[in-house]
């Protein structure tokens, strides 16, 4: 018996250990073509073109990163910090120096790019359980304060708006909302209702369920807050990772999924996924992978055309070293999933490389890159834009507010073609569960009455479609309650119905 092993493409560097900042691709040298940056938490700072190290690199500092870095475009800054010396790296094709030092604070999370100024959470080192938010100009280099909290900072800031919106956590427990006037600097605080033993890895501001909604992410939940309101359907409750001192959970994403005009939240787990709709519910029908999770990595998802067929595909890095892609109906996508020698703990980058390639760039623990080609040129739309950590390099952690294409629009109410029942038939080989998809184009009070073939009522419920959901756990048919044989469903509202027919084989 003989085999063969084949060595695929793979750029390392001297870093050993866990790695949670991710590769990024940029137009660094401003010649046109897009060079790979690739941090190290230990301070030492790659770039590639071609494949080759540009010249000077890598950069050696004796000082660690301890949050991802920013690109406004033009320069790269990097939080950096060695015991009470905090300090903001610049890095760009002309200028590699620190352009801020001090020991009176430390990083509370990464810095955000405002245009003008950087936005840079600190922790003040002479007080227990306070921050200040500062702003560095990029034309003076001057730093000022905007606002100062007592409190604990959590997870990150957020640019939307002309806002800038921070989370934190007072003395008593309770979680607050700061929103500053970027213009005027006036502040507007707002109580928020998450528990007080909640953890938060991760907020952001998107239109989900409204124009703009506060998203909190914990490790086993996601809340969606219209104000000071947990919106209907939330939080969502799962159990993608299992959470402990040593996990590690990758900030959430967004985009719309199916196409029907709203933003869904992305969910990634240590080898599953979820993807939630504005009501709170998951939209894929059944878990990808049965297994428990144990490891305490979750790595992310984000949702991109890969594959220019105009529908999305899911891509995340997952548990043993798999790069793995779902097809638009949460099947797996042939060919994968591709294994690697590391552990990602970061999104998948998409990019184009020096050959004429498309590639999916992964970044690993023990500072390497891998890659897996594409077969076509990925296609990037506004429903699904968000692809690195916090949206953008920028790191703004908010989805701009656009009005995204619906393919199900319609005057009808029942949306055509997406009122079924299925499996149609019901074969006593399957899973004994029937799922009616029922999609309005407006929420509405539906009754959905069952008949058997005699025409005698067997089953009816009452239930409200959200719209455009496809609303599958709207109606429990009650399959255990049913005999073989034809029966007729009829679906309808005040003004409208539609009439299905189904089969069960036991």
């Amino acid at each position: 018996m003989t085999f063969s092993v084949s060595y695929g493409w793979r750029l390392s560097t001297s870093y050993k250990g866990t790695n949670p900042l991710n590769v990024t691709v940029l137009d660094f040298d401003g010649d046109g073509e897009d060079e790979l940056f690739y941090p190290m938490p230990s301070g030492a700072l790659y770039l590639w073109k071609n494949e080759e190290l540009l010249n000077g690199f890598p950069i050696q500092q004796t000082i660690d990163i301890p949050f991802t870095y920013t690109w406004d475009g033009e320069r790269i800054y990097l939080p950096m910090q060695k015991d009470k010396l905090c300090r903001l790296y610049k890095l760009s094709n002309t200028e590699r120096r620190f352009v801020y030092s001090t020991v009176d604070y430390s990083w509370a999370g990464h810095p955000v790019d405002l245009g003008e100024n950087l936005a840079l959470p600190l922790n003040i080192n002479a007080k227990d359980n306070a921050f200040v938010i500062k702003l560095y100009n990029k034309t003076t280099s001057s730093v000022s304060s905007v606002a100062d909290f007592s409190g604990s900072f959590k997870a990150n800031l957020i640019h939307c708006n002309n806002q800038l919106s921070v989370v934190y956590q007072n003395a008593a427990g309770e979680y607050w909302l700061s929103d500053i006037n970027l213009t005027d600097y006036t502040q507007s605080d707002l109580k928020l209702p998450i528990p007080a033993d909640s953890t938060i890895i991760a907020v952001f501001k998107a239109p989900v369920s409204e124009a703009e909604n506060l998203i909190v992410q914990c490790p086993n939940s996601v809340y969606c807050l219209n104000g000071s309101e947990i919106a209907e359907g939330f939080p969502y409750v799962h159990n993608l990772v299992v959470e402990s001192d040593s996990s590690f959970i990758a900030p959430l994403s967004f985009a719309d999924v199916d196409g029907n005009g709203t933003l869904d939240i992305l969910i990634g787990g240590e080898s599953d996924f979820a993807v939630i709709d504005y009501s709170g519910k998951i939209m894929k029908p059944e878990s990808q992978n049965s297994e428990s999770p144990t490891e305490g990595i979750s790595a992310g998802i984000l949702a991109a055309d890969i594959d220019n067929d105009n529908r999305v595909e899911l891509i995340g890095n997952f548990k043993y070293n798999q790069l793995n892609v779902w097809d638009n109906d949460y099947r797996a996508k042939i060919g994968y999933p591709v294994s690697y020698a590391e552990r990602s703990r970061t999104l998948p980058v998409i990019s184009r490389s020096g050959d004429g390639n498309w590639y999916i760039y992964i970044a690993t623990d023990n500072g390497s890159l891998f890659r897996n080609k594409l077969e076509n040129q990925p296609w990037i739309t506004p429903s699904c834009n968000w692809i690195c950590e916090y949206g953008n390099l920028r790191r703004s952690a908010s989805y701009a507010i656009t009005e995204l294409p619906n393919q199900y629009q319609t005057s009808e109410l029942f949306v055509p073609g997406e009122v079924y029942i299925y499996p149609n038939p019901l074969k006593s080989i399957y899973r004994q569960k029937l799922k009616l998809n029922v999609m309005t184009n407006s929420d509405a009070e539906l009754e959905l009455s069952i008949f058997d073939i005699s025409g005698t009522l067997v089953y009816q419920q009452k239930g409200i479609a959200k719209a455009y959901l496809k609303n599958l756990d709207v109606f429990d048919i009650p399959v255990s309650k049913l005999c073989s044989g034809v029966y007729i469903a009829i679906v309808k509202s005040a003004k409208s119905s539609k009439r299905l027919k189904f089969t069960i084989e036991k």
